[in-house]
């Protein structure tokens, strides 16, 4: 397609190339129309105004297929999770695997995706969720409080002065959870957190920072590059999706002054997971590479440093008259075979 118009604040067009070089597209016209609110556009897909939408709220979807209109949930590589501190700054409880499973243990994810999500999507159980890389004998860590109290009950974390928060040693077991201000995160998720928790004893503190700031790196002292939680929250994908290739579980990548650009932000370093990380990089058979895939994904696993809470895929709607094969890494990868009917 060539780019023909562009209508600021209303549409962009393309026509069809003629000269393409592996076709002319069957689709004469593409209109990619802008809308100010997701209710307009939902209101225009139902009505026929529009073929094909994406990233609207989960919410419509009830809505979108009693039309007649297909709701997909197409994989972006992303990925809703929480990192867990295991630096110097982080409660030193959650150096303990057993105090992080239970923690990943007191949250109900199916819960969150089933009331917010509308069964669209659901917890996962690996980074690479929905991907040849993700481990298939992984269970995500579901709902179980009485487990998350058992758990912290052995590993010594228990309310000996019986003011509803567990502690040891005179220390109280208090957590920050952090996140960006983006409200599903910190007016959402952030409040049935801090209940959750504290029903098993765990004291929340909850944080929100604008994007730019939660999100800034060692040098620009952002919290959560210089471990300033204890629990954070956001969604993740490898840097080239589809590729699997991450460095955020490396020794090498924690942030330090030296070494300001590390992206391993939950400080946890283990140099077995390292060496698998580095093999995978050198390795070119793809078989080869999903068996160390599969294997990093059960350490990452085991450890918990990195819990799923919902599989962050793409909400996608296609119209009945419309045959269009979308992906979530590059939607029109296939456009000039799209075609529409009536």
């Amino acid at each position: 397609y060539t780019f023909t118009e562009w209508n600021v604040g209303n549409f962009i067009r393309f026509d069809a190339n003629p000269n393409y070089t592996l076709g002319q597209p069957k689709i004469g016209t593409l209109l990619i129309r802008f809308f100010g609110d997701d209710e307009t556009y939902v209101n225009s897909l139902i009505a026929g105004e529009i073929s094909i939408a994406t990233f609207f709220d989960w919410s419509y979807a009830p809505r979108i297929e009693e039309a007649g209109i297909t709701v997909q949930a197409i994989p972006s590589g992303y990925n809703e999770g929480w990192v867990f501190n295991t630096g110097e700054n982080g409660h030193p409880a959650l150096d303990d695997v057993n105090v992080r499973k239970a923690v990943a243990l007191s949250f109900d994810k199916l819960a969150i995706t089933e009331d917010l999500f509308y069964g669209a999507t659901y917890p996962g159980s690996s980074f690479w969720e929905a991907t040849p890389f993700a481990n298939p004998d992984l269970e995500g860590y579901g709902y179980d409080p009485e487990m998350a109290a058992q758990l912290l009950d052995e590993a010594g974390w228990v309310d000996s002065n019986s003011d509803g928060t567990r502690d040891q040693d005179g220390v109280e077991l208090v957590l920050r959870f952090v996140t960006n201000t983006r409200p599903i995160r910190a007016e959402t998720i952030g409040p049935i957190v801090q209940q959750q928790l504290g029903e098993v004893g765990i004291l929340v503190e909850l944080v929100s920072y604008p994007s730019d700031q939660y999100f800034g790196g060692y040098a620009e002292n952002g919290p959560i590059a210089t471990g300033q939680y204890d629990i954070a929250e956001w969604s993740s994908a490898p840097g080239s999706f589809p590729d699997p290739d991450v460095r955020a579980f490396r020794c090498d990548e924690i942030p330090t002054p030296d070494n300001p650009s590390g992206s391993n932000w939950s400080f946890y370093c283990d140099q077995a997971l390292t060496d698998l990380f580095i093999e995978q990089q050198q390795e070119t058979d793809r078989d080869t590479r999903i068996a160390l895939f599969h294997e990093i994904d059960q350490m990452i696993y085991d450890a918990a440093i990195w819990i799923s809470i919902w599989f962050d895929a793409d909400s996608w709607a296609v119209a009945a008259n419309l045959s269009a094969d979308v992906n979530g890494v590059s939607p029109f990868w296939d456009v000039q075979n799209w075609d529409i009917s009536g």
